[in-house]
């Protein structure tokens, strides 16, 4: 496994062209999540050669910033934008792999990312990886950075200024999101409640805004499993939907929606993670019991759909490798472990069947579609204490 890693994270540093005068610098698909793989190479494989490389990737990043020698397809977002960028440098302090001044080096572009978010979530770019969302899980781990709060507290109050909250709980729409219905309602850890959710659950684990934050998450979670579902009425597809609907004449299409495939962006595991993370920070048993119940149900490959799965993140087995490995770590159950290695081997038989050129290419580099999300999730899976990083997909629990 670690010859395939180093070959592979080889492979990106020699793509990297120094002169680039339009270097994709984002966290999930461009220059940031390269660093983040050398500096856990470095320390997780003992080579000092990947930790040498992590720091001229930042060095390069700092310098096209500065430069303004970059390109994103999003400029705020938290997957394609400065807010990922951002976020990566908070990480790599908080684990130690350097130390950053980060008022110093983008105070300006945190109140840029401020001003953008808020304006994101007021009119409904609730998305965590493309909208204010992710902004905001960026500010929270700031803190305790003193100006973070009070920006905090405003993206906040829009959040639920935007969010419809009646007796069947609080949903949000999410208008980052193309071809949906007028009043269509994401439920999934990627674009919607669920990973909102988990984001609101970081509040929650700080003490901070406890009773709005408390309300939040028990209307969000009311509408959740207002949409559980018996197997046997979903075709013995799945409890939840991905998406919902609340329009008449939508019964059809809704139950559609219950089509669950193992993965991290969208299905029941999405769900069985948001229980997890609740009964963590809330402390209830019964959601843990509930998130292992799901969990356990998606062990069950032929219920739940895997016939699209592809090598990487967000919809393919490295992210099933990290996955399967946090539920483990939450729960201590051998069998999540046992399935995340399980799918550790089925990712490097897939490598092995096809060769890089068939598949490896200058548009798939990144952490979530592409070569950079494999190698630290081999890593992960040969030394599970470089799990670390796993906190950018929400899996810090």
């Amino acid at each position: 496994m670690e010859n395939r890693i180093r070959h592979m994270l080889d492979a990106l540093n020699n793509a990297v062209q120094t002169e680039d005068t339009e270097r994709n610098i984002s966290l999930m698909q461009g220059l940031a999540g390269l660093t983040l793989c050398n500096f856990y190479a470095g320390r997780y494989l003992n080579d000092p050669h990947y930790t040498r490389k992590g720091h001229e990737c930042c060095d390069l990043l700092i310098d096209t910033i500065n430069n303004n020698t970059y390109k994103l397809q999003n400029l705020f977002s938290f997957c394609n934008g400065l807010a990922g960028v951002c976020y990566l440098f908070c990480h790599l302090n908080e684990k130690k792999f350097l130390s950053f001044d980060i008022n110093d080096g983008f105070g300006d572009t945190e109140e840029f990312l401020f001003n953008i978010g808020l304006k994101s979530l007021k009119v409904g770019k609730s998305d965590y990886l493309h909208g204010g969302m992710g902004i905001l899980y960026y500010f929270i781990r700031r803190l305790p950075e003193e100006k973070m709060l009070p920006w905090i507290m405003e993206m906040l109050a829009a959040y639920q200024g935007k969010a419809r909250i009646d007796d069947n709980g609080m949903r949000m729409m999410n208008t980052v999101l193309l071809g949906r219905e007028e009043i269509e309602f994401d439920l999934g850890l990627a674009h919607g409640l669920a990973g909102q959710l988990m984001i609101l659950a970081e509040l929650k684990d700080k003490g901070i805004a406890e009773t709005q934050v408390s309300y939040l998450i028990e209307q969000g979670m009311r509408f959740i499993e207002g949409k559980r579902r018996p197997l046997e009425a979903t075709g013995r597809n799945s409890y939840y939907p991905t998406s919902y609907i609340e329009m008449e004449n939508m019964d059809e299409q809704n139950l559609d929606f219950y089509t669950s495939r193992l993965a991290w962006c969208y299905g029941d595991l999405n769900q069985a993670l948001m229980y997890l993370k609740m009964g963590k920070v809330l402390k209830k048993e019964e959601y843990i019991a509930t998130a292992k119940e799901i969990a356990s149900l998606t062990l069950s490959n032929d219920l739940y759909k895997t016939d699209k799965l592809n090598l990487f993140f967000c919809h393919g087995y490295s992210g099933l490798i990290n996955v399967y490995d946090t539920i483990y770590r939450a729960t201590g159950e051998q069998m999540y472990k046992d399935a995340s290695l399980a799918w550790a081997e089925t990712l490097l038989q897939k490598i092995d069947a096809h060769p890089p050129e068939q598949w490896a290419d200058e548009n798939n580099a990144g952490l979530l579609e592409g070569r950079a999300g494999i190698v630290l999730s081999l890593l992960t899976a040969q030394a599970p204490e470089a799990a670390g990083w796993n906190d950018i997909f929400l899996l810090n629990f």
